[in-house]
């Protein structure tokens, strides 16, 4: 074989994978989706169960803290898994089938475009990483906060403070959680490093 041919296989590998790594990207996107949509629905029955009628049980307000708490992880881990995908293709995985163009390839001709690239450049962080502040507070952190004031503010018999006890652990938990996530994903990934023999091309921003 060939130092081409080995060159074309090893490209074949890595744009396999990458086609991989994209898919896997999308599954995590849209099961995030479906855990916005599970703790929306969650919520509004549960706050409609409790305040809705004269006859309702505010306590039951006690369940929507355990149930943000367990859909809002579940959300960072799946935008902390599509980070680290996204990384590990911009720095590595799009530099190396960057190289392997330039050894394929005229170097005029060895440049990937990138549509994810093209979409984020010269948009500011603060608009690309957005989702993490208010829509993440409104979905996941604010219907406990509310559900735990609104039941502070009330007569209970001894264990709701308990129960009230356990979801502020949770609330705690979740906010930790949120901003250790922020502090993560509000800095902007280095710039790739540039292929040998090929111009400096920035990867995908994932």
């Amino acid at each position: 074989m060939s130092k081409s041919e080995a060159s074309l296989e090893q490209a074949r590998i890595a744009l396999t994978e990458f086609q991989a790594l994209r898919t896997e990207i999308g599954n995590r996107s849209t099961a995030q989706y479906t855990l916005v949509g599970i703790n929306l629905v969650a919520t509004s029955t549960l706050g409609g169960i409790a305040l809705g009628s004269d006859k309702g049980s505010p306590n039951v307000l006690l369940l929507i803290a355990p149930v943000c708490v367990a859909t809002g992880l579940l959300w960072l881990d799946h935008a902390h898994a599509i980070y680290q995908i996204g990384t590990y293709i911009k720095r590595e995985l799009w530099h190396f089938l960057s190289k392997m163009m330039a050894q394929l390839q005229a170097p005029d001709k060895s440049s990937l475009p990138s549509y994810e690239n093209y979409a984020v450049e010269g948009k500011p962080l603060l608009v690309e990483r957005s989702i993490f502040l208010l829509p993440f507070f409104l979905v996941f952190v604010a219907p406990p906060i509310f559900s735990a004031v609104y039941l502070l503010g009330r007569r209970h018999q001894g264990w709701i403070y308990f129960g009230l006890m356990v979801d502020l652990i949770l609330d705690a938990s979740l906010v930790l959680a949120w901003v250790l996530a922020l502090r993560q994903f509000w800095r902007r990934m280095p710039p790739v490093r540039p292929a040998v023999g090929a111009p400096a091309q920035a990867g995908p921003a994932v």
